[in-house]
């Protein structure tokens, strides 16, 4: 499964139900399940499905502000890179934890592999939009 580490104060949106899009400077192939991390504490705040990757223009962005929360403008997106547009993972069936679960970080990647068996003995809540 894919960790994904979202700094502040975005893990509160996501777990609170509030925000399905993260922003991100590249595009993934990936698809399925994925833990969201808190950076500095290290805990696995929800689970989630990724389900898509799109690129972002101005007109996508403006029209999905409930999905991702973002104030800055499209122009001043600072994941934007040389021209390339910044990236929209698309998450969707959310589950918050009843206790967060503590992991080591052992590099300082945004993304990484996390073994299925982490929420064994989680206890999951669905997440209500």
């Amino acid at each position: 499964m894919l960790g994904i580490f979202v700094k502040s104060p975005w893990p509160n949106f996501y777990k609170n139900g509030m925000k399905t899009w993260e922003i991100r400077s590249y595009p993934t192939d990936y698809r399925g399940d994925v833990v969201l991390i808190e950076p500095g504490t290290n805990k696995i705040i929800c689970k989630m499905f990724l389900k898509d990757c799109i690129p972002l223009n101005k007109e996508r962005w403006e029209m999905n502000f409930e999905k991702h929360r973002t104030s800055c403008s499209y122009e001043e997106l600072p994941y934007k890179k040389d021209n390339s547009p910044a990236f929209a993972w698309i998450l969707e069936k959310p589950f918050s934890l009843t206790e967060p679960i503590s992991l080591e970080r052992l590099s300082s990647r945004s993304c990484i592999e996390v073994p299925d068996s982490i929420l064994n003995e989680a206890v999951l809540t669905p997440i209500c939009f």
